[in-house]
């Protein structure tokens, strides 16, 4: 199916890369496609208990202090402690494994062994400054003497406490994540019930608010304050097991020096799959030096010009490239042009020169069973209802859309997400605002077969939703959707195209922020 063949955040040069998710672990739900959550711990019952009325709810994260996917969920659990103050109480608990000689091991290395003792005796000296330190040093790339100094902790009895007690303070650790089974950092534990939502702000925040019992909400539970998001997560996905990650096989690999050219948009929204693409090139070619260039510039419009540039970023390859070690396992992904090899656009582009740009809009494609789509969505929704970006004037288009083969249209999860697709659009003719309400609707369950239900709850006929989502005329537009989204490579569970030119990911309300008010005021 074409849709998914070939996405578009998905750099096939990974193939290559074999361990760049430092032991990684994530699970794809074969009815949605959508990454889920860290593997529950196998020994926690799945039903948190009710909080105490007039006490703070309990939450224990498990982690791996130097985990891509532990570390943002230390700083999301900060963002929903900060709205529910001494409501809810955190602990962090260190994931390693203990060897029989009593010294600790962990996935990525000592040093993650030796954040984690620093991290631990922070808990065990300030307890109530742990998590705010913990998130700091980690901005800080693991600068824990400048975080301890800003929160006026005692450094050398911190160092102490390294030396001596932290020995005890990870055994203990090692011996609570051996009895529950955990495994999987980072892994949520909420008034002793696994938590199983996504890791963001918002739901642990709506997870923890609904252990709370009637009349003894936080007044926070009933408004939700705007710092709270569903997409304030990293990409899921947890780390786990107890290997390092292993290096590159030799052929992989080479070193020899040449130019690598970058023509690009020095004023595009995001450089972050360009950073990603360059990141996994170096690795292959660790002597390349790396040139970016401005389209804009004199240099930059030549080599448009002369290679026939449609699409940027463009990486340029030179034509030695064909003589290095590792270049067959490269080719399928290059185009021979006069003198260069370019990579195929389709794998390391998002911004589409030669389309006409539509001032002020931004189009979402999404595929409605997708709970990360949903997630944006929401935060989306969110930031609309706010005056200052009502101001803005930025026109929004909600486009799901499907894949296409053979000229028919395809879903992953076969007709009835066609079906919701194209209720959806359905929604949107009769009532353009209540799709906002019907989305939000669905979040919870939005594979659900009961549609009528969330439908009426919106105010809507379920009867004339049904017979204009069979019409012939929503029909075409979702195909019309599609036709769009396979034209620029839009095949992500949802992906935003700004101003009919640029492709985006957001990862957070201030970071859509950011790209409307960009694209408001240029």
């Amino acid at each position: 199916m074409k849709l998914f063949r070939h996405l578009f955040w998905v750099l096939p040069l990974i193939v290559l890369l074999i361990a760049l998710g430092c032991g990684k672990k994530e699970s794809v739900m074969p009815e949605t496609g959508a990454i889920t959550p860290p593997p529950a711990a196998n020994n926690v019952p799945q039903n948190s208990s009710p909080t105490v009325p007039g006490d703070s709810a309990k939450l224990s994260l498990y982690v791996m202090s130097e985990c891509p996917y532990g570390t943002p969920a230390e700083k999301v659990v900060q963002t929903a402690r900060k709205v529910l103050k001494n409501r809810l109480a955190v602990r962090l608990v260190f994931i390693v494994s203990q060897e029989t000689s009593g010294d600790f091991s962990s996935l990525h290395g000592p040093t993650e062994v030796e954040k984690d003792k620093i991290q631990a005796c922070v808990g065990k000296i300030a307890p109530d400054k742990q998590l705010d330190f913990v998130v700091r040093m980690n901005e800080l790339s693991g600068d824990w003497k400048k975080a301890a100094a800003e929160f006026g902790l005692d450094t050398a009895a911190i160092d102490q406490c390294v030396a001596g007690e932290a020995k005890q303070l990870l055994t203990s650790c090692f011996q609570e994540t051996e009895t529950l089974k955990v495994a999987s950092s980072p892994t949520v534990i909420i008034n002793g019930g696994a938590y199983n939502g996504g890791i963001n702000s918002r739901d642990i925040f709506d997870a923890v608010c609904a252990t709370f019992t009637a009349g003894d909400k936080p007044p926070e539970c009933a408004s939700p304050p705007e710092t709270l998001s569903r997409t304030d997560g990293q990409a899921a996905g947890s780390c786990g097991g107890n290997q390092n990650e292993p290096p590159l096989p030799p052929e992989a690999v080479d070193n020899t020096p040449f130019e690598h050219l970058i023509v690009w948009d020095p004023n595009a929204l995001s450089t972050e799959r360009m950073d990603e693409v360059l990141g996994q090139t170096t690795k292959i070619f660790p002597g390349a030096k790396v040139n970016k260039i401005d389209a804009g510039s004199r240099e930059g419009k030549k080599l448009v010009e002369k290679y026939q540039i449609t699409q940027l970023p463009a990486y340029i390859f030179p034509a030695s490239l064909a003589k290095l070690k590792n270049f067959k396992m490269m080719e399928r992904y290059l185009k021979k042009i006069d003198d260069v090899y370019l990579l195929d656009p389709a794998i390391g582009a998002n911004i589409f020169v030669s389309r006409e740009r539509q001032p002020k809009t931004v189009d979402i494609f999404y595929s409605p069973f997708s709970p990360k789509a949903m997630r944006v969505l929401l935060d989306v929704h969110d930031l609309l209802t706010r005056p200052e970006i009502q101001a803005l004037g930025v026109t929004i288009n909600l486009r799901p859309f499907a894949g296409i083969e053979a000229g028919q249209l395809t879903a992953r999860t076969g007709p009835p997400e066609l079906e919701e697709m194209e209720r959806e659009l359905a929604i949107m003719k009769l009532a353009p605002a209540k799709i906002w309400d019907y989305l939000k609707a669905r979040y919870d369950n939005p594979v659900s077969s009961w549609w009528e239900d969330y439908v009426t709850r919106v105010g809507l006929s379920p009867a004339e939703v049904k017979k204009l989502a069979q019409s012939e005329t929503i029909k075409q537009l979702l195909m019309d959707n599609s036709r769009l989204a396979e034209d620029v490579s839009a095949a992500e569970e949802i992906v935003l195209l700004f101003e009919n030119r640029e492709l985006a990911r957001i990862e957070g309300k201030e970071q859509f922020r950011a790209m409307l008010i960009k694209i408001a005021n240029r």
